[in-house]
């Protein structure tokens, strides 16, 4: 025998003030998705709490690390920033800041301690991505037991910055089921003249949207040097990337800028030269404010699904500093000897 259970309109307004009830109460805390109110060049309208945990400890954490967290109580996507080559995260305080302030739990973890130069022990990059993985899972683990807010490790995006953004890639291609979003801000490819493998060898295969950072200035050489290698060589640099990428995929290039021009003066100069190893551009600040910006707003509209925030990877005259831009779209499915087409252009989160 079926039974049917029948809710009246009186019960369902009962039930929805009981709900309604419960959210004022706890505050709605991991119910409803932060999405950013936009003008990305600009810092959120967020509070950022920086939390560091060293390595070890009671929740045995994989590496020391900064957690840029906002502390609002919603639910946030989770990013994962990897630092570029003998890199400090203290380096990049002033971008993931600002990339938190629009409604992200942003996670940087130093992967090895900073400095010494290229002569240094280092990990290869296929330690570091393997590395990279085992914090992906930590961070699903315990992130929620350690920031004040719900951060939603389902709603994942991967990033890095020079050999971080070859990091990140490998990270996604080895898991690309737990990542939503990836980006490489001026990514460079594994150094083959020092027995490093490369990275990407062909076209990608993953079903995840990609957004690559350029600078015009990452190809030139430094001036009065020993070694004729540039900080992000052409043909292992943000190009390389980019074209590998399935779609959807965006490309900006800071067209005036350097390879570091992105960090914080207070880590990179301490000698006051900023541009000793890779020639910079004139606008640092601007620099700055272009990274952070264009990473929050390819997050906001992969990982928030708001979908228009990507129109800002699209439009290089209100950027900060002098940049192009360009993309690869979902291509449309059309029926042979007919010209209708089916799928959304604006439809690029790959979803």
């Amino acid at each position: 025998m079926k039974t049917t259970f029948f809710c009246s309109p009186v019960m369902r307004l009962f039930i929805l003030i009981f709900c309604m009830a419960l959210c004022v109460i706890s505050g709605c805390k991991g119910i409803f998705l932060y999405v950013s109110k936009g003008d990305f060049y600009q810092p959120g309208t967020l509070a950022v709490q920086v939390i560091s945990l060293e390595a070890g400890g009671e929740l045995q954490t994989p590496v020391p690390m900064d957690i840029y967290t906002p502390t609002d109580l919603f639910r946030y996507p989770v990013i994962i920033f990897q630092h570029g080559f003998t890199g400090s995260i203290k380096g990049y305080e002033t971008i993931l800041n600002h990339l938190a302030s629009h409604g992200f739990v942003v996670v940087a973890p130093q992967m090895y301690p900073p400095g010494g130069g290229m002569g240094g022990a280092y990990p290869t990059p296929e330690e570091e991505a393997d590395l990279g993985v085992q914090i992906i899972s930590w961070v699903q683990e315990n992130i929620k037991n350690i920031v004040p807010v719900n951060a939603d490790t389902k709603l994942l995006g991967l990033s890095g910055h020079s050999r971080g953004g070859q990091t990140a890639y490998r990270m996604a291609m080895q898991v690309p089921h737990k990542v939503k979003a990836l980006s490489g801000v001026d990514p460079v490819d594994g150094l083959v003249i020092f027995g490093q493998k490369l990275a990407i060898t062909g076209p990608l295969t993953f079903n995840i949207p990609t957004y690559v950072l350029g600078t015009g200035l990452g190809p030139v050489p430094p001036p009065n040097t020993q070694f004729d290698l540039s900080c992000a060589p052409a043909a292992i640099g943000y190009q390389h990337f980019y074209d590998a990428n399935p779609h959807p995929s965006w490309l900006a290039v800071a067209t005036d800028n350097g390879h570091t021009d992105m960090l914080d003066e207070d880590d990179l100069c301490k000698n006051g030269v900023c541009d000793i190893f890779c020639p910079g551009g004139p606008n640092r600040d601007g620099m700055r404010a272009f990274t952070a910006g264009t990473l929050a707003a390819f997050f906001s509209g992969t990982l928030q699904k708001h979908k228009q925030s990507l129109a800002v990877l699209t439009e290089p005259d209100d950027a900060p500093v002098p940049a192009t831009m360009e993309k690869k779209l979902k291509p449309l499915r059309c029926s042979y000897g007919n010209s209708t087409c089916y799928g959304d252009p604006h439809d690029q989160t790959g979803d």
